[in-house]
């Protein structure tokens, strides 16, 4: 569970941070908070070569360099960043090297890390935070009603998920 509430924090935490704060001060210090709060996820989603983490870290500060600055092509880029990182999350099924395997290492010892059992769940948690990326990018696409509370109840339903299926999946194969 670890590992995926460092992908909440960058991947959720700075804009909602970020929105909030705007209302109230100076947007490049709300900016500063906001970079601050995060600062200790980037680091270690780049100590643990995490580039689903990190690709939203991207999204983040092209929203921010178009808040600041107005640039057009760094406003898609940031509205667009949940179907951004369902692509590379998709990529990483396709490869068979499921992004999640970087979250479950931090529970999971190092032994198990080259197990088929191992990869096959991460390519399924994987595939359920694929779907959940690309679910976000649509109903933020067609307008859905009450998009944040979708959102939050989907990321929420992601995380229940990726902690309780390892275990469910070990006991129905016998592991």
């Amino acid at each position: 569970m670890v590992g995926y509430l460092n992908l909440c924090i960058l991947g959720y935490i700075p804009w909602v941070i970020v929105d909030v704060l705007i209302k109230y001060i100076n947007i490049k210090v709300a900016v500063l908070i906001s970079m601050l709060i995060i600062a200790p996820s980037i680091c270690s989603a780049i100590k643990e070569r995490d580039f689903i983490g990190l690709t939203f870290v991207t999204g983040f500060i092209a929203y921010v360099i178009h808040l600041v600055y107005k640039v057009a092509p760094l406003s898609w880029y940031s509205t667009s960043i949940t179907l951004i990182v369902g692509m590379v999350a998709l990529i990483s099924i396709i490869v068979e090297k499921p992004f999640t395997i970087t979250y479950a290492k931090i529970k999971v010892s190092p032994d198990k890390w080259s197990n088929p059992i191992f990869i096959k769940i991460n390519i399924i948690i994987s595939s359920v935070w694929t779907s959940i990326f690309l679910g976000e990018y649509i109903s933020q696409l067609i307008h859905f009603p009450y998009y944040n509370v979708f959102n939050v109840v989907l990321i929420i339903g992601g995380f229940i998920f990726s902690d309780k299926f390892p275990s469910y999946y070990k006991k129905r194969t016998g592991i």
